[in-house]
């Protein structure tokens, strides 16, 4: 059985956010790592693998979907999930990019119930390339290809 932890990239300028994360997703078990910036976000890939990345929806340095993009024409294919301030709307933007999901960042539950369907179902090696359904605030939008 693979007892590997799943490594999680928090990419957030909020302060509170990343440590909230942060703890909530080691509390789990996951190992994480956290960046200020897109461009932070982009060094840290170059020198780890994770699992799975988890980015605000706006970056104070870069448009989210030019982050995705530079992630894809990188070879990065870790799946991104995007966290937005609201519940009502579903921002596309990263979902046209490459993201699996989009979620509201002040659902703490339903961030966590998102990163353990993708990590459990990635962390899989024949099931590596499986779809994933597009989450909006715990509601099923669509499902990936």
């Amino acid at each position: 059985m693979n007892t590997r932890r799943a490594k999680v990239l928090i990419v957030d300028c909020d302060e509170d956010v990343l440590i909230t994360f942060e703890r909530l997703l080691e509390d789990e078990g996951y190992e994480t790592t956290t960046a200020w910036t897109g461009q932070d976000a982009r060094k840290a890939v170059q020198g780890q693998t994770f699992d799975l990345v988890l980015v605000n929806e706006y970056l104070p340095d870069m448009k989210l979907e030019d982050f995705i993009s530079a992630l894809r024409h990188r070879g990065y294919n870790v799946p991104c999930i995007v966290m937005q301030l609201s519940a009502d709307r579903i921002n596309y933007t990263g979902l046209t990019a490459g993201a699996i999901a989009v979620v509201c960042k002040w659902s703490q539950a339903k961030v966590l119930a998102v990163c353990e369907h993708v990590s459990s179902t990635m962390m899989q090696p024949q099931r590596r390339e499986a779809s994933v359904g597009v989450l909006s605030s715990g509601n099923h939008v669509a499902e990936g290809d």
